[in-house]
């Protein structure tokens, strides 16, 4: 598929609402489906401690190292200080990501969904 004929489906898209009501339809199907299935509560808690686990574990400090080692190493190349710096936010948004978000859903106490799956 190429540039042109994509342009031309975006324009058909555009051009005709039936299309149009048709995909936000299902859209909206699939966010009530994604919000039904997480009403209880339960469903990913295991999961999502497992991934904080693994960000925050051996895994994250690997990750957050790597991305911080490579972007030593491009900066070097390229010769620009960018590099470390990107390197270095990956590093700290990989470790702090979860505990950051954990904080900003359980901040606010509208939020009873969320509130069983991250505090356990």
């Amino acid at each position: 598929m190429n540039l042109q004929s994509m342009k031309h489906r975006f324009r058909g898209f555009v051009e005709n609402p039936r299309q149009q009501a048709l995909t936000v339809m299902a859209v909206a199907m699939a966010m009530m489906t994604a919000a039904h299935a997480g009403t209880g509560g339960q469903e990913f808690q295991q999961i999502a401690l497992m991934l904080t686990g693994w960000a925050q574990g051996g895994l994250g400090i690997v990750l957050a190292l790597a991305g911080f080692l490579v972007g030593i190493g491009v900066g070097i190349v390229r010769q620009s200080a960018m590099a470390v710096v990107y390197g270095l936010g990956v590093a700290v948004i990989l470790y702090f990501a979860p505990t950051a978000i954990v904080g900003i859903l359980t901040a606010t106490g509208g939020l009873g969904i969320v509130h069983p799956l991250l505090l356990g």
